[in-house]
């Protein structure tokens, strides 16, 4: 992390004003506190500042909810499941739900990314 997205990030954790900041830097560095706070890697005093100064407002609380949804998507829709690649064969049987799974993949995917530029165009906005 470099010099200004520290500043930034003591800055947001702090509760101070972050002015003359472009909205995808600022973005940027309000994910990786959104991430490191889920993820539990703030230090104690870090997730108290996090609790009480970072999450003042309703448009940082629904970052936070969208950050939380996509990390929980992303972990189901990876799980690498081997038998999709299995040779079927008369004694065992193909998996059963391998085309609705990767449908439903496309589909979280296709809704995440909606998400993700909605939020960037709002954000802009």
């Amino acid at each position: 992390m470099n010099a200004e997205h520290q500043r930034i990030r003591k800055a947001l954790l702090q509760g101070s004003a972050v002015d003359t900041i472009d909205p995808e830097t600022l973005f940027f560095v309000e994910s990786e506190i959104i991430e490191d706070h889920l993820e539990g890697s703030l230090t104690p005093v870090e997730s108290e500042m996090f609790l009480t100064n970072f999450l003042v407002n309703e448009e940082r609380r629904e970052h936070l909810n969208e950050v939380r949804m996509l990390k929980r998507f992303s972990s189901d829709a990876f799980e690498f499941d081997a038998s999709v690649f299995d040779d079927p064969s008369e004694t065992s049987a193909k998996p059963g739900n391998s085309i609705s799974r990767t449908t439903t993949i496309l589909i979280i995917a296709a809704l995440v990314a909606i998400l993700i530029l909605l939020s960037i165009l709002m954000f802009r906005a």
